[in-house]
Order: structure tokens, then sequence, then C-alpha cells
């Protein structure tokens, strides 16, 4: 939507996911079908996807980069005679060949003066704050994702990895050893990256501007051992809840130490002040500046509503 809008001041995507890819990891989703797309935007809205490991020594996004053997005059060779192709079928009387804007995008990071593949160079922080973020796939992704906001990039996402670990629930998603894997393997690596980005933002003058929102998509059911899903949950698991579940918003005036909503004495359901999903995006856009009424065509030219649901007033200074 953002991207849609116009958002972004740099040559680098408007929009990127940090997604990585680790050793010994089950196979995925399918990302298409779960809304980590673009969906009725179209796939020239899509994020730039990074699966490499940031935590790891040869981390290196290759698409900011030029092939071996293909220069920057070589690359601005290869454009003009593209364009001079286009221009001569239009002048015998062919259709003019569609431009496609990821197409523009890729020449301009390529091309650009400034090195937009320098905001990937995590090496070039300092030991100190690559270790207060954690030196693991996902702290160095939570730094990625600053590098990749300060340098003008208006939304990131950074997805929990899949540890990969044998025999252990992967992902967030403690349908077994629900308290060991939270106590040990979850909250420690979270919290510290949580915080790190918290203060970095603070330090360098970005936490006015900058919406950190920190959610999954439900929750975990009630009671240990309780079945709620094909997945089910096993004596010291917790299934899939999606009836109630908690979201953290912090910066970009969001009210700090707001409590909003209430469930009842057994976590189970919202007792006062339920927030749906919607509410949430909602407050979101009303916090990156997205008017209640902005619509935007979809691929099939329909004007569609970017955002249905009410923003929570009480949220926000």
């Amino acid at each position: 939507m953002l991207s849609k809008l116009g958002r972004g001041r740099s040559v680098l995507p408007p929009f990127v996911s940090m997604r990585p890819k680790l050793e010994n990891t089950v196979p995925r989703f399918v990302e298409q079908s779960q809304g980590q797309f673009a969906g009725w935007l179209g796939p020239a809205s899509d994020p730039l996807t990074i699966d490499h490991d940031p935590s790891r020594v040869d981390y290196e996004v290759g698409a900011f980069t030029l092939q071996d053997g293909v220069s920057l005059d070589r690359l601005h060779g290869r454009r003009e005679l593209l364009q001079q192709l286009d221009r001569n079928l239009q002048t015998a009387g062919a259709s003019a060949v569609a431009k496609n804007s990821n197409e523009e995008r890729a020449y301009a990071l390529l091309s650009s003066a400034s090195g937009a593949g320098a905001a990937f160079r995590l090496d070039k922080e300092s030991d100190k704050t690559r270790d207060r973020y954690g030196r693991n796939p996902h702290g160095q992704s939570v730094l990625q994702a600053r590098r990749l906001i300060e340098r003008g990039v208006p939304l990131v996402t950074v997805f929990w990895p899949n540890d990969g670990i044998k025999n252990v629930s992967v992902y967030w998603d403690t349908h077994s050893r629900n308290f060991v894997d939270l106590k040990d393997r979850l909250m420690p690596v979270a919290d510290q990256a949580f915080s790190a980005l918290l203060d970095d933002l603070k330090e360098r003058g970005l936490d006015d501007e900058t919406l950190v929102v920190w959610t999954g998509e439900f929750g975990r059911t009630p009671r240990v051992g309780q079945r709620n899903s094909d997945a089910g949950a096993g004596a010291d698991g917790r299934d899939h809840w999606p009836n109630c579940f908690t979201s953290i918003l912090a910066g970009a005036g969001v009210r700090a130490g707001t409590v909003y909503g209430k469930s009842d004495k057994h976590a189970a359901y919202p007792a006062e002040n339920p927030v749906a999903p919607q509410d949430l995006v909602a407050t979101i856009y009303h916090a990156l500046g997205v008017r209640r009424d902005q619509t935007l065509p979809d691929i099939r030219r329909r004007p569609m509503l970017v955002r249905p649901g009410k923003m929570i007033p009480e949220l926000l200074v």
C-alpha cells in the first residue's frame, strides 16, 4: 500500500521482507497464499524478499551488485540499446514495449552512485552494536531493518526464522515444549533484539517517525494440551488460538506504557475493548498518515478501500 502511495525517498525498494532461511529448515508455506505479497495490488508492489541469513559472515544480498564481467558502462550501454529497440518498434508501428516498474527500479539500484548495496553491509556496524542486537538470524535481521529504515525504506517486515532444530517446534509455534522453548529459545532472542531496536531508534532520533509493531497472527490455547486445530498440541504444548492475543506498538506517536483491552481470567476471549485485526491495521495506517477514505485501484482498476476498520485513538498521543 505504501509503495502504491509513492512512499520512499531513495532508490531502495519501498517494501523489504527479512525472512532468513537457515540450514536444516523444513519446507516453507506457500508464501503467495500467506499474505506476504501484494495480493490485489499486483506483483509490481511485491516486496524485496531477503532469504539470506544476516548473521553469517558471508551475508550478501546479490541483487544489488553487478554480475562479473558487467561494468557500469556496459550496463548503461545495454539500457540504451533496449531503449533504441523500443523506439524502432514504435516507429515501425508495433505496440510499445510495456515498461516494468521493477525493471526500472533494478536499473536505478545497480547504477546508484550512492551505492544502495551499502545498506546491506552489516559489517560496517560496530561489534558493540551487532552484539547488542544479538549475533543470531533474528537479531541481525532486526539490525538490518534499522539500516533500511534510516535510509528511507518505508516498510520492513522481519519474519521469525525457522530454527531448523530437530524435534523442536519451528518458528514461534509451540505445539510442544511451550514453556521450555519460550524461556530458553524464543523470548531471550526476541527481547534482546526488540529492546536494542527501540534504544537504537531513540539514540538516532528516529523513534518519533518510526512505528514498530510486534505481532503474530494468532495466540495460543488457554489450556496446555488443548486441541484447536489440525496441528494439535502435546502434553506440554499449546495449539493455535485466534480468539485472543496481544500486539505491541512503539514509536511514531504511540502512547508509551498504555495497555488497551483486557481478556477474561482465562486469557481466552476479550473482556474489554476488543480490537479486531482491521482495527489494528487502521491504527497503523493512521500513524503512517494514510487517510481514512484512501482508496487504491486493484489490478482490474476497481477502487478498494485501504483502511477498513476503526483506528484506536487511545493508543496515540
